[in-house]
């Protein structure tokens, strides 16, 4: 395939490598946007039944415009509506910039859908709780610790392994504890759940 000066060529079902034509400026270095842009063009060949929803990208070192540029696109997920992807781009000194690409697809059938006109209502700490019509409900047999649908959290598959290593290296070091009941005291903010304070007893 060719388009605006990409090419790509096949590496496996998740990854894909591509090659991108430079602008010829006076400064002989490689224009970021340039490589903005070709970082979307690579990410919609990726997953071409979806639209950009956000991109983060980090320069490593300044490209030069008299090499062409070589980049991997890898797929980590790709469901009916969302999907992530990673592009590196390189040259013979080494990864010139990377980008991480979020990518969505219109839910036409989402049921709690806003419509014109309609208030809506900000709970910063609305973890777990799902609003229909003013009503406030948890949804049977769904967590949402981690948010669901297209904004799940990216990171909680790590979340949880940090937790459970944290939680089992602790126990394992302090098998008998108690926790300090009487000066354990809750956040007293209305954004963030939890505890302000919970010491405990350990032997």
């Amino acid at each position: 395939m060719r388009s605006g000066g990409t090419g790509q060529e096949g590496v496996g079902d998740d990854a894909a490598e591509f090659e991108g034509r430079n602008q010829r400026l006076e400064y002989h270095r490689v224009f970021g946007g340039q490589l903005l842009g070709q970082f979307i063009q690579i990410a919609s060949a990726t997953c071409p039944d979806k639209a950009i929803k956000s991109q983060h990208a980090v320069f490593a070192r300044e490209g030069r415009v008299d090499e062409p540029i070589r980049y991997r696109a890898t797929r980590h997920h790709e469901g009916r509506t969302f999907a992530t992807v990673t592009i590196t781009a390189r040259q013979s000194r080494g990864v010139v910039a990377t980008s991480s690409i979020c990518m969505h697809a219109a839910e036409d059938d989402m049921p709690n859908a806003l419509n014109l006109g309609e208030l809506c209502r900000l709970l910063a700490a609305g973890i777990n709780v799902v609003t229909t019509c003013g009503a406030f409900h948890h949804p049977l047999g769904q967590h949402l610790a981690s948010s669901v649908g297209t904004h799940y959290c990216l990171g909680s598959a790590l979340a949880r392994l940090e937790g459970r290593i944290a939680l089992e290296e602790i126990l394992k070091r302090f098998p008998d504890w108690e926790i300090d009941y009487a000066n354990a005291a809750l956040s007293p903010t209305s954004t963030v759940r939890g505890w302000d304070a919970m010491p405990a007893f350990i032997s």
